[in-house]
């Protein structure tokens, strides 16, 4: 797919009689009516939107057709080209435009919220301490009643992250979100860079920058997974000229969350071949430097931060491939013991794939979203932003239909 891909030095034809640009604009546009009707919903924070029944026909109809634009221009980016501003000018348009809307889909801002405010006001360890310890604190009230006894999924980096959230917005709830869904806005548009300085590709950069699901969990919901994977992106752009700096962004990325690390995985192997030294000396000396600040900070407990993220595994929520295979009539334990075998069997020939220099992040983050069975809708973006890396036709495919299905939690029919 790779050798299909748009390239720079194509002639830059007129900017307006461009059908991909059209498309980018359309989506954009489209976007706002869904993002108007969002204001008429009584409860923004859960899936589906639930909005009246004068807006919710224009409410589907715009995301659907934002989406649908979305995936023309990326057929047309196929074979076409635009200069890279006008593919990031489009996409900061699109994942900048629901932070004018109320937190969307998610109540997990609070969350980070209270983690924060566990080590930064009550001088807690959230790594240790569950957050029903101060049940009268704001942002514990505002959280998912489903964390009150579970420790930080997250890692201490994103622990960090709260601190200083809970510092700044202090006791305001709507300060502490908007904290977030910038910084996961800013994220996102860091993808967005990344894509299109490593690359240097229009689809690629479209690919990621111009898909209406990842603004409504991202600017909409402030998720951490932007953070971690804006950092995995840094950490692929930057591997054959900057192997330290690849090394420290892989670090970076797995302190956010440690879903970053069967990535990692398979990018291990895949330079295994060309015998990268600087870059594995990036990821031991970068990684004994984090461990040790971490445990300085937070004790040896921070490394049950696996531990919540390895319920998903067991845990089944209602978009989950195992929960619909449940449904399907398969007993739930072996829908998800069936998931996961095929996981793992997936992510052995990947890295099989990856010895033989064919490295194919995107199947394996998209076979990552089917295998959990506690699925959420924002994990889209790590098959989407692998997948411009690879522009493999088998991983781009995936990675859209994924956002595809889960756009269908958002919406309610």
């Amino acid at each position: 797919m790779s050798a299909a891909a748009p390239s720079l030095d194509a002639p830059r034809r007129g900017l307006r009689l461009q059908p991909p640009l059209a498309l980018g604009v359309a989506a954009a546009a489209l976007f706002v009516p869904a993002l108007l009707a969002v204001a008429h919903v009584a409860e923004t924070r859960s899936s589906p939107l639930e909005a009246p029944d004068e807006w919710r026909g224009v409410l589907v109809i715009s995301l659907v057709a934002a989406f649908v634009c979305y995936v023309a221009a990326l057929v047309f980016l196929r074979r076409a080209s635009l200069p890279l501003t006008a593919v990031v000018a489009v996409a900061a348009a699109i994942q900048c435009a629901p932070l004018a809307s109320p937190l969307l889909l998610s109540r997990d801002a609070y969350m980070y919220w209270d983690y924060g405010r566990i080590a930064a006001v009550h001088g807690g360890n959230p790594d240790s301490e569950f957050p029903d310890r101060w049940p009268n604190d704001p942002a514990f009230r505002l959280a998912s009643t489903a964390w009150a006894r579970e420790r930080t999924p997250y890692g201490p980096g994103w622990t960090l992250v709260g601190e200083a959230d809970a510092k700044m917005a202090g006791t305001s709830a709507r300060a502490a979100t908007l904290f977030f869904r910038i910084l996961a806005a800013a994220a996102l548009l860091a993808c967005v860079g990344v894509v299109a300085w490593s690359t240097r590709s229009a689809f690629a950069s479209a690919l990621v920058g111009w898909n209406p699901v990842l603004a409504l969990h991202f600017a909409g919901g402030g998720h951490a997974d932007a953070v971690m994977m804006a950092l995995v992106a840094a950490a692929l752009a930057l591997a054959v000229r900057r192997p330290l700096a690849s090394g420290a962004a892989w670090v970076a990325a797995a302190s956010v969350k440690v879903a970053a690390l069967p990535f990692l995985g398979i990018e291990a192997v895949y330079r295994l071949r060309e015998r990268p030294r600087r870059w594995f000396a990036g990821i031991a000396g970068f990684g004994t430097v984090a461990i040790g600040i971490a445990t300085a900070l937070f004790g040896p407990s921070w490394l049950r931060a696996a531990g919540p993220i390895s319920n998903q595994l067991r845990e089944a929520n209602s978009i989950g491939l195992p929960t619909r295979l449940h449904e399907a009539g398969l007993p739930l334990h072996l829908a998800q013991g069936l998931c996961a075998g095929a996981f793992a069997l997936l992510y052995l020939w990947l890295l099989r794939e990856a010895w033989h220099g064919r490295r194919r992040l995107a199947l394996a983050a998209s076979g990552l979203c089917l295998a959990v069975a506690w699925l959420m809708p924002w994990y889209a973006l790590w098959p989407l932003v692998l997948a411009a890396f690879d522009l493999e036709l088998g991983g781009v495919v995936a990675a859209v239909a994924i956002s595809a299905y889960v756009l269908l939690d958002a919406l309610p029919l």
